[in-house]
């Protein structure tokens, strides 16, 4: 088996977050030919149909196929907009604003993406294109907020698929389900009083997708989240028990699945009541066929031709601002601790190093050439080039400030800049200490530190192990030690010390290892 792989990779290319949002998926147009096509992909899927697979494409190719994509074509028609499917869309808006929240927060780093789990754009087709811009860590969000193995277990399943074919793997996580989020929760809930606010309040009825009943007692947990989810929702309305129902929609077939049956209850309520109902589907992340043409014109058809007195029809989340936000609390919860999303983000020049040492190599094919003094790694290390006390070069001054600044803006949390360089200012810098909890006695550690030491511009690195564990790094203007001690939070710091007043400014670095920048100023 030949495997994907990058030949043509840069060496020194910024790592990149992607971040790929799937939705179900949709015909390219509302054609009897087109429907044909997405429902042979659809229900062609395993995790959809579980049946034995020559018996269903038996029944598949020999039965469904030529008779209901002529109907479903005739149902699509009925929603499409001149910009194209509802569902297409809205997940097109939804990712768009996602993407502008995260590259607020995240700059270039971090690419956001819309995959269908059936039909166009094809999850392999975005993870391609993924892979060409330096993917080393994904993250997968399907747009269910209730896991099935259904829906959610299927991407799963493609994308693990499509990986499995990679040279490179990037590290991956999934989003199994986000209804329970506190955010999406009370986004709903916000949702349906908006609309009572403009069109009264009824009787609230939650709408979810249904699966065979064979699937749930086979373990599939969807019953379990969608109940939690009209809980949760009614909760945060207020709502008493006797104000709110559940049903399932979108039944296919004859065999039996999750019930009530959304349409049977409509029928009741048109006779008994109540009569006045609001429908809202929040198994649905952007309004779709099943909830555009099924519920707001077919059972609302039905139940006022039974006599039903009222219908609303409350829309999904869809590309609202609240869904976005939704989205950018269930990324930021699961992104975590990625590197590249904190202070740990390299820099450029940290990158065009990087690039530098793996041409001196022989990254681009030619023969290694001697790598320059001020790349090499901590062993051998080089000797220092200026002590404490001795001149500083003419040609080695850097702006500390500077410095300080780019760290900082990395994660506004880890620093004040601006309070930092008022503070430190113009003053001439005496030492720096890079401090790391007790676990620095490892190689593994010091080498952190070795790779901080020359993000910041040192030069030379010597490890010292006794009496404590130390790397002694010379700079041009500056000295650094390696100590074992514990800090807690960032804090900007200062107090006397013999004479002079001493400022200390904390930074966090990769692994647990804290920068301590010291900076003495004249006393008085």
């Amino acid at each position: 088996m030949t495997f994907l792989g990058t030949p043509d990779f840069v060496h020194g290319s910024r790592p990149r977050i992607g971040v790929l949002l799937v939705n179900l998926g949709t015909p390219a147009d509302p054609s009897p030919r087109s429907v044909r096509k997405y429902l042979a992909e659809f229900l062609s899927d395993p995790r959809v149909i579980e049946a034995p697979r020559l018996l269903w494409w038996l029944v598949l190719h020999g039965v469904i196929l030529r008779t209901r994509p002529q109907r479903s074509a005739h149902a699509y028609q009925k929603i499409w907009t001149p910009e194209g499917s509802p569902l297409l869309v809205e997940s097109r808006k939804l990712v768009a604003g996602l993407a502008a929240r995260l590259q607020q927060r995240f700059g270039d780093d971090v690419m956001v993406d819309l995959a269908m789990t059936y039909g166009q754009p094809s999850i392999r087709s975005v993870l391609e294109r993924f892979r060409e811009q330096n993917l080393q860590r994904l993250l997968v969000l399907p747009l269910y907020p209730q896991y099935s193995s259904t829906t959610t277990g299927s991407i799963f399943e493609f994308v693990t698929r499509e990986l499995s074919q990679w040279r490179w793997m990037p590290e991956l996580r999934f989003v199994n389900q986000y209804w329970d989020r506190e955010s999406y929760l009370r986004g709903v809930a916000d949702s349906i009083a908006q609309h009572w606010q403009a069109h009264g309040r009824k009787h609230l009825l939650f709408s979810f997708h249904s699966i065979p009943q064979r699937y749930f007692l086979a373990g599939d947990p969807y019953h379990c989240f969608c109940l939690g989810t009209a809980r949760g929702v009614a909760q945060r309305l207020g709502l008493a028990e006797d104000e709110w129902s559940l049903g399932f929609q979108s039944r296919f077939g004859r065999e039996e699945w999750l019930k009530p049956y959304v349409d049977r209850m409509l029928q009741d309520y048109a006779k008994s009541g109540p009569k006045r109902v609001t429908v809202v589907c929040p198994g649905f992340a952007t309004d779709c066929l099943e909830t555009l043409e099924e519920i707001s014109m077919q059972n609302r058809d039905l139940f006022l031709g039974q006599g039903g007195e009222a219908f609303d029809y409350v829309p999904c989340l869809n590309s609202s601002a609240a869904h976005v936000d939704v989205m950018e609390d269930v990324v930021l919860q699961h992104a975590g601790g990625w590197p590249g999303l904190g202070t740990d983000r390299p820099d450029d020049a940290a990158l065009a190093a990087q690039r530098e040492r793996a041409l001196a190599r022989g990254a681009d094919g030619s023969p290694a050439r001697p790598c320059p003094r001020r790349f090499l790694e901590i062993s051998p290390p080089p000797p220092p080039r200026w002590c404490p006390g001795s001149p500083l070069p003419p040609d080695g001054r850097v702006s500390l400030a500077r410095r300080l600044l780019d760290i900082s803006r990395r994660r506004a949390t880890d620093v004040d800049a601006q309070a930092l360089l008022a503070t430190l200012g113009a003053a001439r810098l005496l030492e720096a200490d890079v401090l790391a909890p007790a676990s620095a006695h490892s190689s593994r550690h010091l080498r952190y530190a070795g790779s901080w030491c020359e993000r910041l511009g040192f030069v030379a690195f010597e490890p010292v192990l006794e009496p404590l564990p130390k790397v002694v790094a010379a700079s041009r203007d500056l000295n650094v030690g390696l100590y074992a001690i514990d800090l807690q939070a960032p804090v900007l710091v200062s107090q006397a010390a013999g004479g002079a007043r001493r400022t200390s400014a904390m930074l966090v670095a990769p692994e647990g290892t804290q920068l301590l920048l010291l900076k003495e100023l004249a006393a008085g």
